[in-house]
């Protein structure tokens, strides 16, 4: 007797004994019907009594909470025929549904279904759903995000000083030097004063200071220095001690900036997904192997699944886009 894939599908997760076609399709369905259906119980393959007293085989039967609610759902494995699913067979399970009154009724094929086929179910309030094994291009149907990209950009300050001073006397440029070199032998501490102080023609504060405020500013996308600068200045003055005063030009104070790049990009695994449960009524359910890996059926047919594993379902990978360094 031939196969379907989807019996090659369940075999590769759990072996079972049944040769009856169409069973292996059943758990399958009945396994998503448990995923989709997280806070539900669904049975597979149960037997119930109607309003005519005879007994009926459920393939797969979704209660929640208790039996407030109950949904019948009919399988249909045509995968190897290729056949849609026909009038006759959901005229049959109409009867079914009649004499035992659901709340929800469900016909699930691996294919589609005749024009009859639909007609007669929209009209009895049967819903209809395709749960087929996942292909490839159904990642990019539009409807579903295959991957994410973030891309992080992480501006610092790097470690050094940006420190130019122009004086409006020449002679005064030795100062500056000393003070520089001065700097040079210790880390200029955001919250302890350099002992450097500048005044701009409005404020007298110390190289700490603009530094700390610099901080408080928002570094500029692009900018590869953060500073700040004042041209044309008339009574400005620099002074190494807080005492002597040197007449100044201009004044560059801050630090250069560094742009790290780093690209993340969440991808959900292709091989992962393994079957797709869908209807016209806008349901689209991705079945993944973790699901398929860990379902087990109790003795009374319930459907046991194992919570999700994220990690299993998705990759994420970091890629360091930063430029390096030009080679002197």
């Amino acid at each position: 007797m031939p196969r379907s894939r989807h019996d090659e599908l369940h075999d590769h997760y759990r072996s079972i004994l049944s040769k009856k076609r169409g069973t292996r399709y059943e758990i399958l369905a009945a396994v998503v019907f448990a995923a989709y259906e997280d806070d539900a119980i669904v049975i597979h393959d149960m037997r119930m009594l109607g309003d005519s007293e005879a007994k009926h085989q459920i393939d797969v039967t979704v209660e929640r909470n208790g039996k407030e609610f109950r949904a019948l759902i009919e399988c249909k494995d045509f995968d190897v025929s290729g056949d849609p699913v026909g009038l006759g067979i959901v005229r049959d399970f109409y009867g079914t549904v009649s004499d035992i009154h659901p709340d929800a009724a469900w016909i699930v094929t691996c294919n589609d279904f005749t024009k009859d086929a639909r007609a007669f179910a929209k009209a009895k309030g049967i819903r209809l759903a395709t749960l087929r094994l996942f292909r490839d291009e159904d990642w990019f149907n539009g409807k579903r995000v295959n991957t994410i990209v973030v891309s992080l950009n992480i501006i610092s300050a790097v470690p050094e000083l940006i420190f130019k001073v122009v004086m409006r006397n020449l002679g005064d440029e030795k100062i500056v030097l000393d003070a520089l070199a001065h700097l040079q032998q210790r880390s200029i501490s955001l919250d302890e004063p350099s002992g450097l102080h500048l005044f701009n023609g409005e404020t007298t504060r110390t190289i700490s200071e603009i530094l700390k405020q610099l901080q408080e500013i928002q570094i500029l996308p692009g900018a590869k220095e953060h500073v700040e600068r004042r041209d044309a200045l008339s009574d400005a003055w620099f002074s190494p001690n807080a005492e002597d005063r040197y007449p100044i030009v201009s004044y560059e104070i801050g630090f250069p900036v560094h742009v790290h790049t780093i690209e993340m990009k969440i991808e959900a695994l292709r091989s992962a997904a393994r079957l797709l449960l869908l209807d016209d009524d806008g349901l689209d359910f991705i079945v993944w192997d973790d699901t398929l890996a860990t379902y087990s059926i109790e003795d009374d047919g319930r459907v046991i699944v194992a919570p999700a594993n994220i990690e299993q379902r998705v990759s994420t990978t970091l890629t360091d886009l930063t430029p390096a360094p030009p080679a002197f």
